[in-house]
């Protein structure tokens, strides 16, 4: 009687196995990159109020909407420019995201390089987001 023998085991090479799983990596990242990922967020932003504590100051209080799937962070700036010669630009980056489909408000102060703040509207600011 013959007894069946089995075939030696092939040992797997460490180096073998580290390039295999290593190519596996770059494999799903390539897949995952090209399928995409979230889209960025969107946002829209409108002046909600102005006040002039000062003649130099104006405190700007916008109303900012994200309007897509996907939450974020807005950042937005505002800029005066009035015909009497009263001009003034601010930015802001808020710290807190802002979840899809919400809306906040936020307060920025804004600068004037005129003594004018005063005689500036909303129909001479700019609010982009």
């Amino acid at each position: 009687m013959t007894v069946p023998t089995t075939p030696p085991r092939r040992k797997v090479r460490p180096v073998r196995l580290i390039l295999g799983l290593g190519l596996l990596i770059v494999l799903i990242v390539i897949i995952a990159s090209a399928l995409g990922g979230s889209p960025a967020p969107t946002f829209k932003a409108t002046i909600e109020s102005i006040t002039a504590p000062t003649p130099k100051t104006l405190i700007v209080v916008i109303h900012v909407t994200n309007t897509s799937g996907t939450a974020g962070k807005p950042s937005c700036s505002i800029q005066a420019l009035a015909p009497t010669g009263a001009s003034g630009e601010t930015s802001f980056a808020a710290t807190k995201t802002l979840p899809a489909r919400t809306e906040a408000s936020y307060r920025m102060y804004l600068r004037i390089t005129t003594t004018r703040a005063t005689r500036i509207t909303e129909n001479e600011m700019k609010v982009t987001c």
